[in-house]
């Protein structure tokens, strides 16, 4: 019998999307987990290859495995399937293509969290595949801290949703789900996971194997979706930073929702349909209420981003364009009034 629902400690949420080269060895880290008081929700997202029988072979050896088969939904459709099914006090989504680090790894993830009020949990990861590396934050083992203090000394900095885990309850009260459509969808959700967290925290365990692969959807930088993915992380960082009434935090969000404008108006270099994509870029300029004084220094930072980044000139010839971005610097940060 499955376990009860009262009882479960985590649920780990797996969308699974055309994996069966690497879906044992993420399979077999969860299943061997010490942590035993799991469910193990895997989210078969229309997989053209072998994973749906491999996931139906692994259900019969272990029934705390759930197996929901849906029709292509993407990543975050994917995670919101597996997150209305969860039961568990906390939640962890896993990607399929990685792996735990050890046996142990849940156990520490739990231990650091209970009778402890604890949002979201962050931790460390190594990297395998095109690149070998272990990374750590800029955080003290076992710090706590709420969640604007973490964006603010964090910033984009390891935005990725399988580094954090996470009060189900917490999810619920500010019901949360993953914008479907889009890529880069872990920067989006990242701000709105920590906005209105009390109390989150950090420790420095290497807990999650993150495999970089050159076909996997996180290194497609040039899909139409990125760009519907840059344009909602904008959005919510600019509706987030209305809601917010301290200005030092405002100031924070706003100047977010600038980098990454600024990150999407170059992109709109680099994609197929680069029309499309500059429509899409005018459209979300149009709605996010700058002055006309603030117009000006965006064009100019467009500009900027033109002869700079993509045609790569040299900045003797473009001046006026190179001093004028160091205003707009400035101004957003030290001039503009910042209010909700």
């Amino acid at each position: 019998m499955h376990e009860k629902a009262s009882s479960l400690k985590i649920s780990v949420i797996i969308p699974i999307y055309n994996v069966e080269a690497y879906l044992e060895e993420c399979l077999n880290s969860v299943i061997s987990q010490t942590l035993k008081e799991i469910e193990i929700i895997c989210v078969d997202d229309g997989s053209p290859d072998n994973s749906l029988a491999i996931l139906n072979q692994y259900a019969k050896k272990d029934n705390r495995i759930i197996i929901i088969s849906q029709t292509n939904q993407g990543l975050s459709g994917a995670r919101n399937s597996g997150l209305e099914l969860a039961q568990g006090e906390f939640v962890y989504f896993l990607d399929s293509d990685d792996y735990l680090d050890n046996n142990e790894a849940l156990k520490v993830m739990y231990r650091a969290v209970e009778n402890a009020s604890i949002d979201i949990l962050s931790f460390n990861h190594r990297t395998i595949g095109m690149e070998e590396k272990s990374y750590f934050r800029e955080m003290k083992h076992n710090e706590v801290v709420n969640g604007k203090s973490y964006l603010q000394r964090n910033g984009m900095w390891s935005v990725m949703v399988w580094l954090r885990l996470y009060r189900r309850e917490y999810l619920k009260k500010i019901d949360f789900r993953f914008v479907t459509g889009i890529t880069s969808e872990d920067d989006e959700a990242l701000p709105r996971f920590y906005f209105g967290a009390q109390r989150v925290k950090h420790i420095e365990d290497v807990l999650l194997v993150y495999r970089r692969r050159d076909d996997s959807i996180s290194t497609s930088m040039t899909s139409p979706k990125l760009i519907l993915g840059l344009v909602a992380i904008v959005r919510t960082y600019f509706h987030l930073s209305r809601r917010e009434e301290a200005e030092g935090f405002n100031k924070y969000l706003y100047n977010k929702m600038l980098e990454y404008l600024f990150i999407l108006f170059e992109k709109t270099f680099s994609v197929e349909n680069q029309e499309e994509a500059l429509l899409q870029y005018k459209i979300l300029i149009s709605k996010l209420q700058f002055t006309p004084l603030e117009m000006k220094l965006l064009e100019n930072e467009e500009k900027y981003i033109k002869y700079h980044n993509v045609e790569k000139q040299d900045k003797r010839f473009v001046l006026s364009v190179y001093y004028t971005r160091r205003f707009r610097i400035l101004y957003f940060k030290y001039i503009r009034r910042y209010g909700a």
